[in-house]
């Protein structure tokens, strides 16, 4: 126990230098934008690629583009290419407007799939005003990136609730 004790004192007194650390910038010394594409990874070329994938599967399908939007084969399809470019991002589900992908374990990015109506486009900017309004924003998910067009965006993962045990305890 001595011994640990001697070698950690040491440890402690060793003063670091900038230069033993060449290969990663120290945090400060990175721009925002670098702290903030490492946190959230790339989210425009992530959600561009998810919104252009659905957009190709969708031009495959014969002129009822309503009616054929949500068939498995699409869903799969398109899914099918985002995991080949973006293996890390997970599907976890879609609704009539927009699709929705982990991108870690704290964010998710949820894409307008909805090419015959701007719902999607709506909803996700609804989404960002929601997050950001000072009335609101300690009860939606915070939005911390999104497309201009809002196509995309990419919000804090929360769980829904589904008791009023639940509710009733926060």
């Amino acid at each position: 126990m001595k011994l640990l004790l001697e070698n950690w004192k040491k440890y402690i007194k060793e003063e670091l230098k900038p230069e033993d650390y060449e290969d990663e910038p120290f945090p400060e010394e990175q721009s925002e934008e670098e702290k903030a594409e490492a946190y959230l990874g790339n989210p425009k070329s992530i959600g561009e690629f998810i919104y252009t994938a659905f957009r190709e599967e969708l031009e495959k399908q014969p002129d009822d583009t309503e009616a054929q939007l949500w068939s498995d084969r699409i869903v799969s399809d398109a899914n099918y290419k985002i995991k080949q470019k973006f293996p890390n991002v997970k599907y976890l589900g879609h609704g009539v407007f927009r699709t929705a992908y982990t991108l870690n374990k704290n964010l998710i990015i949820k894409v307008n799939t909805s090419f015959t109506t701007d719902s999607g486009q709506m909803m996700n900017k609804e989404d960002f005003t929601l997050s950001r309004d000072p009335q609101t924003s300690q009860m939606f998910p915070r939005v911390y990136s999104h497309d201009p067009d809002f196509n995309w965006i990419v919000m804090d993962l929360v769980y829904p609730i589904v008791s009023p045990k639940e509710f009733c305890s926060l």
